[in-house]
């Protein structure tokens, strides 16, 4: 019998059974790293290759996935400690800021005049 087709338990069986219906949370968690208001998870979502480098972005996807989760259930719910650390909001990242012409000189004065 080949690898593909070998299985631990005899199909139908309540150990199989038992062992199957984990795949709907496995199912369940791809369908929402999939999904476009969460975390739109796509073919290509990293430009590296490797496995290392793929299971690290992933790991990185699963646990935003999760403290996405923790928060829309405390949201939900109002349970949890409020003051816990993966309940706080983020900061706002409005990505970088422009300098003014005075804010540059002065940034100016002091890092390349000591060079």
């Amino acid at each position: 019998m080949s690898a593909k087709l070998d299985q631990p338990f005899y199909w139908g069986s309540r150990k199989w059974r038992a062992s199957y219906d984990r795949r709907t949370y496995v199912e369940g968690f791809f369908g929402n790293v999939q999904n476009a208001s969460a975390e739109n998870l796509r073919r290509g979502f990293v430009r590296t290759t490797g496995l290392g480098p793929i299971r690290l972005m992933l790991a990185i996807t699963a646990a935003a996935c999760n403290v996405r989760q923790l928060r829309n259930w405390h949201a939900d719910t109002g349970l949890g400690d409020p003051e816990h650390p993966l309940l706080a909001p983020d900061e706002a990242n409005h990505g970088f800021v422009e300098l003014t012409a005075d804010q540059a000189e002065t940034l100016d004065r002091a890092y390349l005049d000591a060079a």
